[in-house]
């Protein structure tokens, strides 16, 4: 079970890693018609998700070791990557409502992984 649950905590917190780089984007924030972020917004943002990815390749790699761990990392990023770029023009409230809830879920995957 435990791999099954740092594997799931890896897909959360990659999607919420890249929808907040997302949204960091100031050209993606243009098109979206998002108003313009300060310096320390957009560094707040793409620390966060890049905090976020780290900790989705760490749990990916403790569901499964090095050598498998970081080519599931690689599909799960590729194919969520995928389903956020065909999302994200039809619905923002949807990636922004499914990303704030992958945020809050993933750490409490991962802390469940850890105790069992």
């Amino acid at each position: 079970m435990n791999a099954m649950q740092f594997a799931a905590g890896s897909a959360l917190a990659a999607w919420a890693g890249m929808a907040a780089l997302c949204f960091q984007s100031s050209s993606q924030r243009h098109r979206m018609g998002l108003r313009e972020q300060t310096r320390g917004q957009q560094q707040r943002f793409i620390a966060a998700g890049s905090a976020l990815l780290a900790i989705s390749l760490a749990a990916a790699i403790a569901a499964d070791g090095v050598s498998f761990g970081i080519v599931l990392w690689l599909c799960q990023a590729g194919i969520l990557g995928a389903a956020l770029i065909c999302w994200l023009p039809y619905s923002m409230t949807g990636v922004v409502t499914s990303a704030r809830c992958a945020a809050a879920t993933a750490p409490l995957l991962l802390a469940a992984g850890n105790w069992w």
